[in-house]
């Protein structure tokens, strides 16, 4: 009975020592951002393994933007354009960035949205590319034109390709023509296309998302 007993205390002991060793890993991130917690890295960040992600309120995307950009270690931002947060991924310790385990089954690829938009008075252009979403591309879009005209509009959208924008004037008159392809030379030569019927344009932008 006593051999049985000696037995059990050191297997007790060892499992409360792993268990106080894990839950220190996993509040890692938590230490060095409050709410951050380790997952495996998102597909738009680009980064493999594990990583620590925490999410902000949405607003204020400059001032978040400055405070992921002040923490070690950061590897994306994803700023509020629609979603009503703010997210910052940075790097986890390097006792917790591991390779997936072997049975591990990565996710699909996310889908990454692409945007273009236009002044129609001006010519005046903005884009965006690698979004998650339709409304987060065509927001920048629209928000890098209206830096330089209040009419703009927008022309394009894709998801996971190329959209591209074809500018002209004839005669005092504006021309343009957008278009959207799974490649970046087709985008442009339909953009082309169409633009030069009316008047001798040329590409202003052209850009691809996702992989």
């Amino acid at each position: 009975m006593g051999a049985s007993l000696g037995t059990k205390r050191p297997l007790a002991f060892v499992g409360l020592f792993i268990m106080g060793l894990s839950r220190a890993f996993a509040n890692t991130c938590d230490s060095l951002h409050p709410g951050a917690r380790l997952e495996w890295a998102p597909a738009w960040t680009g980064a493999s393994g594990q990583v620590c992600v925490v999410d902000w309120p949405g607003g204020n995307r400059s001032y978040y933007d400055q405070l992921c950009s002040n923490t070690a270690g950061k590897i994306a931002f994803s700023g509020d354009r629609g979603s009503n947060k703010n997210t910052c991924v940075f790097r986890a310790p390097s006792s917790r960035t591991v390779s997936p385990p072997s049975d591990h089954v990565p996710s699909r690829q996310a889908d990454l949205f692409g945007a273009v938009a236009v002044s129609t008075s001006t010519l005046s252009w903005g884009s965006a590319k690698n979004y998650r979403s339709r409304a987060e591309a065509e927001a920048a879009a629209l928000q890098g034109c209206r830096r330089h005209a209040s009419d703009c509009q927008v022309g394009s959208w894709v998801m996971n390709g190329c959209v591209a924008l074809a500018t002209g004037r004839s005669f005092l008159r504006t021309h343009w023509s957008s278009s959207h392809a799974r490649n970046q030379t087709s985008a442009e030569n339909s953009a082309l296309a169409d633009c030069n019927s009316r008047a001798s344009c040329s590409i202003a932008i052209s850009e691809c998302s996702g992989g």
